[in-house]
């Protein structure tokens, strides 16, 4: 067997497994466009040295034709997958070059062609000999005359090449030198089978030897490096495989679900156990799904809300929202969404990590809920506070206002209660009076027992002062303890003036009826004593505090001077006609000691500002009998009477 046919064969051997070993990467998925590109292109030169056996075994020029055009072909396709592969392994940012790069193959390919009019051969075929630098291994072999197209096809190779050159160029300058030295190997290679199918069809035999033992040698220092990078390639598959076992148990154990997007439709690309178990569905319902598995079917939660949330991540950065979602079985579940963008193996994907947060957000509602209530009561309560006509305020232990109602505000010479939060008496308009009301604050949260009903000062923003009826107790937390002081008060202003003028009337009348030398009973509208002047002390021989609450005859005891008898009751009458009644003649009183004097009297009705009876007020004078004289009231009977006739006791207002 010729030498030139063994070394394609080891040529075509070693091309045929480096082109394996990457078809093989980028089927298990660990590879990516390159390495297929760059093993199509292994694969095309096999079938070059495939024809190239065949050319040489050839025993007809029909036969050598047949594999010569087989050749060509072969050599074509090397060509357009190894320009894509240039394009791929040197990350080129425009496709322009290879785009260019192909479309002139293709037109090579269309004039490969029968019946295009174009040739890459001459007319008729011719046997050639080449001798070999070895001995007895000659070559002779049919062929066809190199036509046009073999000239352009070498044109287009060389273009190839320079774009091979600027390819590894630019990988040097991106510091990827093994990728680079891989490259211009190659490029080598592809160059080498270009030229040694332009040097048969041109007639240059003595070149085919020297080029197949430069390929022979060329292949020989490839093979070293090429079996490190099986080895390597073999090693990282291994150490892919932990990496992607590693991956999945990290993936799988993070409790938060993660799901990866394509960046273009939204589609799932992969998801993990907790992704499943929140939204509890099957890795066959998930992957390859849209977004809208997640969506919780009523806006903001639709479909159509999805699918915007995955554009704003991929067009404007990562996204943080809430979201509801439900399970097939129509529960909703809430989840915290982080979206964001990243690179992973050189393409663009979309993370989504959800958190379930149903429980908090559950605990959350009812947290809000429950304020709500709480807030309407604290209204409520507000409201009562303000409507009632009692000042409320309480204070803490550093005798600070915590709150008060709209009243003890206003007292303060404040709008609303808010404005007084966190001030002390200092601050008031009673600030004289504060060392005295913080005094009474400390004394109740000190002692802890309340001081009900006492009377203080307080001076009013006007500058004028009022009176207080003023309680205070201790204020307690849900545990009992004391932690400040709740008080209340109302103004006792008016009502202190009144007592005060009811105090001065009772001190006026008592002087009044002291004074007066006449006897003067006053009782209620039961009858029953209520005051009595000195002088009906002395007749009745009652004292005041003891006639006071006693029936008016057991104290007034009158009887006729004539026969003992009883006589009318001028209280009685009084009540009854409602005007001055007068005694009957000759009636005599008998005091509480047996004395008995002879009076004249006479009773008016008591009466009330509305006019209503309150009771009778009984004057009367008396002296001790004497026989053959009148006493002065009946000397004079009609002085009393003048006094009192047509005259009602009024009580004053």
């Amino acid at each position: 067997m010729p030498v030139t046919s063994i070394v394609t064969a080891l040529l075509a051997g070693i091309t045929l497994s480096v082109g394996i070993l990457h078809l093989i990467g980028w089927l298990r998925g660990w590879a990516t466009r390159r390495h297929l590109t760059f093993a199509l292109t292994c694969f095309a030169i096999v079938l070059y040295d495939f024809g190239c056996s065949g050319l040489y075994a050839a025993d007809s020029p029909d036969e050598g034709v047949l594999w010569q055009r087989f050749e060509s072909l072969a050599l074509l396709l090397a060509m357009m997958a190894f320009i894509w592969f240039l394009h791929d392994h040197a990350r080129w940012s425009t496709r322009a070059p290879a785009v260019v790069l192909t479309g002139l193959v293709g037109l090579l390919l269309l004039g490969w062609l029968p019946g295009f009019g174009f040739r890459f051969w001459g007319d008729q075929p011719v046997m050639r000999t080449v001798g070999s630098w070895l001995p007895g291994n000659g070559i002779v072999y049919h062929e066809m005359r190199a036509g046009p197209l073999m000239t352009a096809l070498v044109t287009v190779a060389a273009a190839v090449l320079v774009f091979a050159l600027a390819s590894a160029i630019r990988i040097r300058r991106q510091d990827r030198h093994d990728e680079s030295r891989l490259l211009i190997a190659t490029s080598i290679v592809f160059g080498a089978a270009a030229t040694h199918d332009y040097s048969i069809a041109m007639g240059w035999l003595h070149s085919i030897y020297l080029l197949e033992y430069v390929l022979v040698i060329l292949l020989v220092l490839l093979t070293i490096p090429l079996a490190r990078d099986t080895g390597r390639v073999r090693d990282m598959e291994l150490a892919l495989q932990a990496a992607r076992l590693a991956y999945r148990e990290v993936l799988d154990a993070a409790d938060e679900g993660i799901c990866f997007l394509d960046i273009e439709s939204g589609r799932v690309l992969d998801v993990n156990e907790s992704t499943l178990r929140i939204c509890e569905m099957t890795r066959e319902e998930a992957l390859g799904a849209s977004p809208s598995i997640f969506h919780g079917g009523d806006p903001p939660y639709s479909e159509v809300e999805a699918k915007r949330w995955v554009r704003l991540a991929a067009e404007e950065g990562p996204q943080f929202f809430n979201w509801r979602g439900q399970r097939r079985n129509g529960d909703v579940f809430w989840t915290e969404i982080t979206l964001r963008r990243a690179e992973i193996s050189g393409g663009s994907r979309l993370i989504l990590v959800m958190r379930e947060v149903t429980e908090r957000k559950s605990a959350d509602e009812a947290l809000r809920l429950h304020e709500l209530e709480l807030a309407e009561a604290n209204n409520m309560l507000q409201l009562v506070l303000d409507t009632i006509p009692v000042r409320v305020f309480w204070k803490d232990r550093d005798l600070r206002y915590l709150g008060c109602n709209r009243l003890f505000a206003q007292d303060a010479g404040r709008h609303f209660p808010e404005e007084l939060l966190g001030d002390d008496d200092y601050a008031m308009t009673w600030h004289n009076e504060a060392d005295l009301y913080r005094a009474d604050d400390t004394a109740v949260i000190t002692s802890e027992i309340p001081r009900i009903n006492y009377e203080e000062p307080q001076t009013t923003p006007d500058g004028d002062r009022i009176w207080l009826r003023t309680s205070k107790l201790p204020l307690r937390d849900a545990e009992g303890r004391v932690i400040g002081v709740l008080g209340t008060y109302e103004d006792i202003t008016e009502s202190k003036w009144a007592d005060e003028q009811l105090r001065s009337s009772e001190r006026n009348l008592d002087i009044t009826l002291n004074s007066i030398g006449d006897a003067v009973i006053a009782t209620d509208a039961d009858g029953r004593v209520t005051r009595m002047n000195p002088v009906a002390e002395r007749l009745t021989g009652w004292s005041a505090e003891e006639a006071r609450g006693q029936d008016l005859t057991e104290v007034f005891r009158v009887v006729n001077a004539q026969d003992g008898g009883g006589t009318a009751n001028p209280v009685e009458l009084a009540l009854e006609h409602g005007e001055v009644v007068s005694l009957e003649r000759d009636v005599v009183l008998v005091s509480r000691g047996g004395k008995r004097y002879r009076i004249a009297d006479s009773g008016a009705p008591i009466r009330g500002p509305d006019g209503a009876t309150l009771g009778v007020v009984l004057v009367y004078e008396g002296e001790e009998p004497h026989v053959g004289q009148r006493s002065g009231r009946e000397l004079a009977p009609d002085v009393i009477r003048v006094e009192l006739e047509g005259r009602d006791a009024v009580v004053p207002e």
